[in-house]
């Protein structure tokens, strides 16, 4: 029985891939371990990107023991120790959805991950509506955000975001069809990574990627390609109170301390100076829209929970 060091590449139906940490990046050192049932007795599971303490026997399978100490960690999606989170959109098909980007940048920055925006599909026509508004990509670059414009079928823009995720340890999410895997390929064809066709009469993406996996970078680090989705919880992903979201929009941060009331909401008050930053269009106005949707579902979450604990739940 030997101990070894690992970090958790893939998890599928209670097997756990895991690459063992031997410091030189080699990827033939798999096993494919289970997990101690201790875990689930503790309210905790094994997850991609965790480092784990495993015991491998001596015809090569193994069990994970340890999980260590996360640096960072995702509810969604499930991963553990990411340095970047990518939020992937694409110009159509699907149509960008500013609030789902805006969502997972809120919750990258409350976990301390740093996020980065990717519009993908370049190449096609830009919707007639955006003709004369400011690109997306512009809109989170003027916000504070590294964002890039690329198209996975003509390799444009790739090489900045291949420079910029270089030795990371970085995820893809965004809405199912907006190319995720697509990208991935596109920046290493190594990956072949299964791509998916968007639906013309639902105008989403299908489900191409299952599980989430983390995907060797040539040069160390690491990429995880996750599944897709439409929409989300913030209850379920942001343990943050509605106090605390102005933080998670850098846009707001010149704004701190100057309103009139400190526990200024930045909704309806008045002398609200993130207020008179948007009238003054120092803020984009679809950012705004996207911080009043969450404070108010966060809002929502709170009354929820005070409710619960005070047994006023339904009956």
């Amino acid at each position: 029985m030997e101990i070894k060091q690992a970090i958790i590449l893939k998890c599928v139906g209670g097997l756990y891939t895991c690459l063992e940490k031997s410091g030189q990046g080699v990827a033939d050192c798999l096993f494919v371990c289970t997990a101690r049932g201790i875990f689930r007795k503790d309210g905790r599971s094994p997850v991609a990107g965790d480092h784990v303490r495993l015991s491998v026997a001596d015809d090569g399978s193994g069990c994970i023991e340890e999980i260590f100490p996360r640096r960072t960690f995702l509810v969604r999606p499930p991963i553990a120790n990411a340095e970047m989170l990518a939020v992937v959109a694409s110009v159509v098909a699907p149509a960008p959805n500013p609030l789902i980007i805006d969502k997972m940048i809120a919750v990258a920055e409350h976990a301390g991950i740093r996020p980065i925006i990717i519009i993908n599909k370049t190449d096609l026509p830009r919707p007639e509506n955006e003709v004369d508004l400011m690109l997306p990509e512009e809109v989170y670059r003027r916000a504070g955000y590294d964002a890039f414009a690329v198209s996975a079928e003509t390799g444009d823009g790739i090489e900045p975001l291949r420079e910029c995720i270089r030795g990371k340890f970085c995820v893809f999410a965004g809405n199912s069809g907006v190319g995720k895997s697509s990208i991935l390929n596109a920046l290493d064809s190594r990956f072949e990574l299964a791509t998916g066709e968007t639906s013309k009469k639902l105008g989403r993406g299908r489900h191409t990627t299952r599980v989430t996996e983390l995907l060797i970078q040539p040069d160390g680090g690491f990429l995880a390609d996750t599944p897709g989705f439409s929409t989300f919880d913030m209850a379920k992903v942001l343990a943050a109170r509605p106090e605390e979201l102005a933080a998670l929009f850098r846009e707001f941060e010149p704004m701190h301390g100057k309103c009139r009331f400190a526990d200024c909401r930045h909704l309806d008050e008045c002398d609200c100076a993130v207020s008179d930053a948007l009238r003054d269009g120092l803020i984009d106005s679809g950012r705004y829209r996207s911080y009043a949707a969450i404070y108010r579902e966060l809002e929502t979450v709170k009354a929820w929970a005070v409710n619960a604990k005070e047994g006023k739940g339904h009956s």
